[in-house]
Parts: C-alpha cells; structure tokens; sequence
C-alpha cells in the first residue's frame, strides 16, 4: 500500500482518491492508535500529503513557523515577500544550506524544503531528539525518522530569530560603540558557559584583539568558520546560549 501512496505525491490526489486510500490503508485508524500510545503519531511523508495534500504550500509553512514564535505572519499568497512579512513582526530570516548539524547548530525550528518527484514542498520542523523528528503540520505534530526526510530534503532551510540591538548585520574589529559593548558582555557569558575563560573588560566599546581572539575561541567551539567577525550567524548562535527560554529551539 506504501507504494500506491508514494505513486500519487508528485500531485495531490483527489478527494476520490484520498478517500479510496485511507480507506485502503486505514491511515487515520493507524494515527489515531499511535496518537493514544504515544501523544504524537508516528508517520511517514507519503502518508501526511495523503492525509494533507494542501498544506505544504509556501504559506502554510511559514505560518506555522511563525506560530511557534508566538507571532502571525501577514500573508496573501504570493503579494508579499516571506521576509518583509517576517520583519514586520519583529524577526528576521536566516535562509541557508547544509545537513542536520547546521540545522542543529542554530538551534532553531525552521521550514525544511523537500523534493518530491517534481514538486517543491515545505515541512516545519518542530524539534530534533536523536533519531526521530517532530514536524508540524496544519497545527498537529507529527514524529518522523531522520532517514524519512533525508530521502527527499535537498539541504535547503529557513529559520527565523530575533536580531540584537546592533547597528550592522556584522561587527568587526576596529569598531566601536555600544553595538560593540553589548557583543562584549554576551560573548563573555558564552565563554563561561561553555567552559571557557571569560573576555573580562566587558564594558571597552572598542573591537579589539583581545575580542577578535574571543570571537574565534566562540567560533570553534560552536562549528562556525572561526574567522573572528561577529556576522548574522555568529550572533544569532551566541543568541542561542543566551536566550534559550525566551525563544523556541529544537
């Protein structure tokens, strides 16, 4: 029967067919178990765009990102740019590519884009625990195997966050000022916690050596290229460590 629901996701089935499907697999039955078992059914790709083959659209997605922010997007199809809509409530995007470290390394939900058959498709992942994934979809978490989604991921992801008070995407030694101050005292606290010396003179509003050293020592320790520039990904995971109750991580 997996096949039969993997031969229809190139295009969404109609309500004929769904029918027909779940009658055939008695997915909603299977679901339904799971959910009483466990608290989150267990399920594969294929059968969620059997069950929801309307709701990986681009929209939907970042909706439900959004929700997990506590935040609603403003969005009507396709007349607005995802990130102006997400600016408007006090976010910013972060698009990239990579594997499950860089997903993990931000520490972030984020919108997974998935290649299947022809199809472009958007999947919120929720949060990571070893093996197994929870995705969200039209308001309902799912669990998932890691190796489910590697069949059709292509690296591509977004992640939303919250941008520090600073006046620039990215600080760099020679700088100075209170962007610089604040870079200071949120590096010398990561430091500590990650079982490091801390900068000390937190509060010299130049961009030093001794910073451009701490910087790097954060870099390493983190996975990012340790090229001693506080730029939108060094800020972002130094927000990580800082911030862990007051945003969602995975």
């Amino acid at each position: 029967m997996l096949a039969t629901v993997r031969s229809i996701v190139s295009e969404a089935p109609s309500e004929q067919e769904l029918d027909s499907l779940l009658s055939d697999w008695s997915a909603q039955d299977h679901l339904t178990d799971l959910t009483q078992n466990t608290g989150i059914a267990r399920v594969t790709l294929p059968s969620l765009l059997a069950i929801h083959p309307d709701k990986f659209d681009r929209d939907s997605a970042y909706e439900s990102l959004a929700t997990l922010w506590g935040v609603r997007l403003s969005l009507d199809e396709s007349q607005i740019e995802i990130c102006d809509a997400v600016r408007a409530v006090e976010l910013e995007c972060l698009p990239g590519r990579g594997d499950w470290s860089s997903i993990e390394r931000f520490n972030r939900p984020g919108v997974l884009v998935l290649s299947v058959g022809a199809k472009s498709i958007r999947l919120v992942l929720q949060s990571i625990e070893d093996d197994v994934v929870t995705v969200r979809l039209s308001g309902t978490s799912y669990e998932m195997e890691r190796s489910e989604i590697d069949q059709y991921w292509n690296g591509q992801y977004m992640v939303f966050w919250k941008p520090p008070p600073v006046d620039s995407e990215q600080l760099v030694p020679g700088k100075r000022g209170a962007a610089v101050i604040w870079l200071r005292q949120r590096l010398d606290l990561a430091l500590r916690e990650l079982g490091s010396d801390g900068l000390g003179d937190i509060n010299n509003p130049e961009y030093n050596q001794a910073l451009f050293n701490g910087v790097r020592a954060f870099q390493r320790g983190i996975g990012l290229e340790s090229d001693g520039i506080a730029g939108r990904d060094t800020l972002m995971v130094l927000s990580t460590y800082l911030e862990k109750d007051a945003v969602p991580s995975l």
